[in-house]
Order: structure tokens, then sequence, then C-alpha cells
């Protein structure tokens, strides 16, 4: 069918609340959708938005907003930043609109229909800041985070269609993007997508360029900084990157199933962080939202570096490429925006991504052996104290918009150590042979991102694939069941000893921490109740000027306490001497406690054995690559 040219009347900005800005090229098209946003006319945080729709043959249609948006897995209603829709006519008349919830509009006489406009709100503030960040769109002059489903809808029966996306820009500014970009003239960038989903899955951040790019394995990865304090820089973040995608590669079996990926950075402000720091999958990209703050702000408060966390931000994110773009469900398939159905296996999409995230950092020797499984005891520990563990897992999973909203953030934990415990059992019973990985990336060479599989056919296929008939049994009672995790079990099978809780008889040392200033040393903190600081009646900002019979300093307090705790007694008396301000006077006081044993009870113990067997060695590297 020919495409249709229908002029807009002179009078059009008339009769719209939206004059004043730019005109576009009037082409309506019988075979996709035109989006166009100028991000040269922001007024109040808002974008106005034109949709130019398909030639219709509907009496009537309804404009969609997302209710939800993939990865998210919470009710987001983008509609209610949708303010003044109007829905043209070909000659430039206003068709009747009725506004059903707040995410619909039904358009009247939809065979005359041309463009629907309206002004759209950011979610960076105002009403938005409910919106985790990484899901929401920014409209700051200088830097504009678009994520489009924000702000663009699609028609009921047309999401499938094609999409052709219109972004003028304001002058010196580059939009990173995993979409195709056609065009690139007088600041306007034109994008296609091949339906709503690619479109909506495709974010553009528009900022002063800083970007970096390198090729993995055949598959460029782009990435894009936006740092307005300067501390964030794309060519030191990537040096720092590039070894989690090399590791993931490596993990994969030297290949990666996309042969593009984009990594937009935001650096936040501190307002802005109280929004959500952390990072939103997309099939070939992830936005991620981190507080602009330098690397020794970050050490000095969580002891952590701004490359590790984002190395472990990032590697999650990319690992989404293989679940779920290319090993997925119908109900991702076919995504329902409005109303989507819940999968039965957020252990795959979220925990198994999540635990790739770290074995194969731990494989690749980015983070030590200790440091990941520090991270899977974390995991413990917090499937233990915050989430109830007694939910089976699929069921969980289906019902994490209502009913087990609240143990949603297990996926990333229980999820994690579900997919631990998969890969071992799989490397047992083939002697080191078959892991994890190899099943996923047969899978998803059996699937890809255009096949998907039934919620209840997942377990059957995985048995098939791997030929092992032991996964039956771990699915029914660890996955759709809510048995514990065998960890004692399979760890054991890679020399590690793990004991569910564990009480130990040690000596008190009170909780005591200190602080050093200049050359005193002064009592911090300790626990009120223990048995040993009430006897010894020491206080907060106490200076310590001996203990027992050894002068205190900062270069020797630390190794004086070890001593005192390595040989030490119940019962015996300790001598120590401070200096006490009382009623605005220093006072030098000597104190004497009595030494007491306390049980220290922990939980997860999680260590190597003394003497592992040479099998478990063997299947611990090929397990971790070592």
């Amino acid at each position: 069918m020919k495409k249709l040219i229908r002029k807009a009347v002179l009078g059009l900005s008339a009769i719209l609340p939206l004059a004043g800005f730019a005109q576009f090229d009037p082409i309506q098209s019988d075979e996709e959708c035109k989006v166009h946003i100028d991000l040269t006319q922001i007024v109040d945080d808002r974008v106005k938005v034109e949709f130019v729709v398909p030639i219709l043959m509907e009496d009537e249609v309804i404009y969609n907003m997302p209710r939800m948006v993939p990865g998210t897995y919470k009710v987001y209603d983008f509609g209610r930043f949708v303010n003044d829709l109007v829905a043209i006519g070909g000659r430039g008349d206003t068709l009747e609109v009725e506004r059903l919830n707040t995410n619909q509009w039904k358009i009247k006489d939809a065979k005359q229909l041309y463009k629907i406009v309206y002004l759209a709100d950011d979610t960076y503030d105002g009403e938005g800041t409910d919106i985790f960040a990484p899901a929401g769109t920014g409209f700051t002059e200088g830097v504009y985070m678009l994520n489009t489903f924000s702000f663009v809808g699609y028609l009921d029966g047309y999401k499938d269609v094609g999409f052709e996306y219109h972004v003028k820009k304001p002058e010196g500014l580059y939009g990173t993007t995993s979409l195709d970009r056609t065009s690139s003239e007088n600041n306007v960038d034109v994008f296609t997508a091949g339906d709503y989903f690619e479109l909506h899955d495709c974010p553009i951040l528009y900022a002063k360029p800083d970007t970096a790019s390198v090729d993995v394995v055949g598959t460029r990865v782009t990435l894009s900084v936006h740092s307005p304090e300067g501390n964030l820089s794309a060519a030191e973040i990537m040096k720092g990157l590039e070894p989690v995608f090399h590791a993931a590669a490596e993990y994969l079996g030297g290949d990666l199933p996309a042969e593009k990926y984009t990594v937009l950075i935001y650096g936040m402000d501190l307002k802005q962080s109280m929004l959500g720091v952390g990072a939103l999958e997309h099939h070939t990209s992830t936005v991620v939202n981190v507080p602009d703050i330098s690397d020794q702000y970050l050490k000095m408060m969580a002891d952590e570096s701004m490359i590790q966390l984002l190395r472990d931000i990032v590697a999650h994110e990319f690992f989404h490429i293989v679940t779920p773009l290319n090993i997925h469900s119908q109900h991702i398939a076919d995504y329902d925006f409005m109303y989507p159905q819940m999968s039965e296996h957020l252990w795959l999409y979220e925990g198994i991504t999540e635990y790739n995230s770290h074995i194969s950092q731990a494989r690749g020797g980015i983070i030590t052996e200790e440091r990941f499984f520090k991270n899977m005891k974390s995991k413990m520990e917090s499937d233990r104290t915050i989430y109830n563990d007694h939910v089976p897992f699929t069921t969980m999973s289906k019902y994490a918009l209502n009913f087990y909203e609240s143990q949603y953030g297990n996926v990333y934990e229980k999820g994690a150590l579900i997919g631990m415990c998969l890969d071992l059992t799989l490397r047992e019973s083939s002697e080191g042979a078959y892991g994890l990985a190899d099943l996923l990336m047969e899978l998803s060479a059996v699937y890809g991102k255009d096949t998907f599989f039934l919620d209840d056919q997942l377990f059957d296929l995985m048995i098939e694939q791997s030929g092992n008939d032991e996964l039956g049994e771990f699915f029914a009672r660890y996955v759709e069941s809510s048995e514990p995790l065998p960890y004692a079990k399979l760890l054991s099978s890679v020399g590690y000893h793990y004991q569910a809780e564990r009480t130990t008889r040690m000596i008190s040392d009170g909780g005591l921490s200190f602080n050093v200033k200049g050359e005193l040393v002064t009592v911090g903190s300790y626990r009120t109740n223990d048995a040993f600081i009430k006897s010894l009646t020491i206080r907060r900002r106490d200076v310590i000027v001996s203990w027992g019979d050894v002068k205190i300093t900062p270069e020797n307090y630390k190794q004086t306490m070890a001593y005192f705790i390595q040989n030490s007694k119940a019962g015996e008396e300790v001598n120590v001497t401070v200096l006490r301000v009382v009623k605005g006077k220093e006072k030098k006081l000597k104190l004497s406690g009595t030494i007491q044993n306390f049980d220290l009870t922990e939980e997860d113990v999680l260590e190597m054995k003394a003497n592992p067997t040479a099998d478990e060695l063997k299947l611990k590297k090929a397990w971790m690559n070592y």
C-alpha cells in the first residue's frame, strides 16, 4: 500500500495546548509508527511527544502507556506522567478522546487519526520519586536519560509493528543506545525498532560525549558515562569492566549470544541517589545509576571500590543476554505491559544470572575465592534472616507481584544459591566435565531469542538437555518445594566444610573498639551488657594508658588486645589504667575487671577443609577454574 500524506491545516497550533513546538514531517505510513520528541524544547521538565500512527481501519483504538515493564516486577503506572493528550485527525481536526484509566485512552473515529500529541513528565523529580531510578527518565539541561517506555506508549493491536523514532537533540550532545541509528542530520537522530518491545528495550543516554568501546569475541560493547562532578570516566571504567566481559565470554564457552551491548552509566547527586542505586536490565543494554562520588569516598563509606561495585552490577546485567534474552518462557516472549503474567522461574531469570555474575568473576580471577564465598555466605544469611525460606521458590515467583511482594528480593539471594547448588550437582555427577554454563549455552542454542518454552516445561527441558535425571529430584525438593538447599553435601564435594550453626566458647573482649587521635587511644564502643565490661567499668572516650603491664600506643594497641584474648583465662583479673574526664577535670583511674567466657554462635559457617581429598580438589578446580 502506498504511503499516505496528510497535511495539517495552518490553524493546528491554535487548537492545541502545545503551541510553540517545532512541526515534523507529516508523513503517515500504513506499516509503522513514528515517534517525535524535541529535547531542545523541554518546558517544566516535560517533553512534547508526537506519536504518528499507521493508517488504521478501526472505528476506535486504545492508546496504552505501560503499567509495568520487564525487569521491574512492580506496578509503576507510567500513564500518570502523560498530560494534555490530544488526538489529531488528518485535516488537523481534534478527535474525541476518553481516558479509561491511568494508562489508557480510547480514541473515536480512529480511521481519521493521524497522530497523538501530549506532554510527558520526567520521573527524576516530583511524582516519579517512587520509581527505581534506572527505570526512570530525566530531563535535565545538558543530560537526558530516556527510558522510552516511561513516555511513549502503543496502540492496541499495533504493538508488533515497526517504529521510527526521531529525537531532536541539543547541540553538542550524543545519544548512546543499542537501537539502530539510520540517520543523524541537523541535530536530529532517527532510530528504528522492529516493534514496541525493542523500542522500549533500548534506552538512550544523551550527554556530552564520554564513551568507550571494546570488542569481546565479536560482541561490540559500548559504554557511555554521565558524571557531572567528573568523578566517573568512561575510559577508566571500561578498563575495569573489560575483564568482566571477557570472563563472561570464557565462562560461556568462548562466545556471547549478542552482537552488541550498551552500558549507560548515570552519575547521580545525593538527592537523585535516593531514587535507587543499581541497574535495570535490557536484552542488549543496561542503565546503571550510581552516586557521582570519588572512589576514595566510596571506600570510606562502604569499604568498596567503585570499579568493583560496577563490576558486580554490570556483570549481573550482562548475563541477562543469556537469561532471559535467549532462554525464556512465553510470559517473557509475549510480555503484557498492562497485566503481565508472572513466571515461576525468577530463580532462572534473576537468581541464575546473579550466580553467574559471581562465579564468572571468580573463574576469571577478577575476585578471589575468598570473596566469592563471602558473597555466597552473605546470601545465605539474607535468605535465613530477611526472607521466608519456607515458601517454594516457584510459588514465590509466580505471586511476586501480590502475595509474596515482600519476598521478591530473595530471587537475588536464594536464587543465586539455587544456581550454585545446581552447578555443583551437575559438576559432581559428571566428575567436573559438565556444569551450569554448559547447560545454559546448550539451551540458548536450542531456543534463542525468537523461541520460547512454557513455564511447566522448563524442568523437563533441563533434565533432557543435560541428560541428568538427578535434576528432577533437585527441582522437586529445592525449587518446587521449600526443603533447605543441601549446602553441606555439595560444598563437601569441592573441599569445603559447611555448618548451619556452630557455638564456640571464647574469651570476651567486651566488643571493645578504639579510636586513635594523635598519640591517644580512646575507647570507642563496647557491648554494654557484657559481664567483662560491667566488671571493668570502662567508659566511652576513656584514654587507655596501659593494659595490664603494657603501655598503650597507637602502634601497639591492636597487638596488645590480640595477645590478651589469646593468653587469658576465665576468672583471671586484668588491670587497666585510663584517663577520664570527671566533672571537667582529667583523672587517672586504675580499673580492674574479671575475665569472662562467652558463647559465640556463628551461622552458615563456610570454610575450607583442613585436608581435602584429591577428588575434592579436582572437582573444585573444574568448578572454579583453578
